[in-house]
């Protein structure tokens, strides 16, 4: 669903479904309906501030040594949740973009993984995603994990290192969903993209050739009170 919608109607859907894409007429407009809804605007990395804009970058001449950029570069991004190396990931993340460009954002909702713990047959994804152990970090702030909390999403394979067999299982079957995930394609002005960050993955696709100016801005969220 597009078009022009606030930001409590998005979340109502991301919460159904995992995203949801719209239009607005400014990322201000936004910023503000969230600051009504008493949101908390939190960072992805800190000392970063909250609001971070994403432009294309080689690994080279990433500003983070190891962020997702400084691994993969202009290559597709894997599937994965912000601020998945805090203990308490961001509950939404929302993604800005002024002027339309060729690269697509990727999503795949806990839905899409629910209708595949169905189907499977030989093995049990659930089993791998909800008991197999990464380390998650490193140094003294390293703490040990699951993908799956309850029904809620963790992973980032730059910042999570499979503990055990059934965590390098997690991990090889979410590496093999990426194609599977649903390219949301930055093809209108003010359009936005907001993630329920617990309940679906999210990376960027290879960067188009013609993408060399393009902007995303993020800005992600704590929410008190689900609706």
């Amino acid at each position: 669903m597009s078009g022009i919608k606030s930001l409590q109607e998005a979340w109502k859907e991301a919460q159904k479904n995992g995203w949801s894409f719209g239009q607005t007429s400014s990322l201000e407009n936004l910023r503000f309906e969230a600051r009504l809804a008493k949101w908390e605007e939190v960072e992805n990395r800190t000392g970063q501030g909250t609001t971070t804009v994403l432009r294309p970058s080689s690994q080279a001449a990433a500003p983070h040594p190891r962020s997702i950029s400084a691994v993969y570069g202009l290559d597709e991004q894997p599937l994965h949740v912000d601020g998945a190396h805090f203990p308490a990931p961001p509950d939404a993340v929302l993604l800005f973009c002024q002027a339309p460009n060729e690269t697509p954002t990727n999503v795949l909702s806990i839905k899409e993984l629910d209708l595949r713990f169905v189907s499977a047959k030989d093995y049990l994804p659930s089993e791998y995603l909800q008991h197999g152990i990464f380390i998650v970090g490193s140094g003294p702030a390293a703490f040990l994990a699951p993908v799956l909390e309850g029904r809620r999403l963790r992973y980032d394979p730059n910042v999570m290192e499979p503990a055990d067999a059934r965590a390098r299982d997690a991990a090889d079957y979410l590496r093999s969903l990426q194609d599977e995930a649903t390219p949301i394609h930055w093809s209108v002005p003010n359009s936005y993209l907001l993630i329920a960050n617990r309940s679906a993955l999210h990376g960027r696709a290879k960067v188009d050739e013609s993408d060399a100016a393009r902007e995303v801005t993020r800005v992600a969220y704590r929410i008190g009170a689900r609706t």
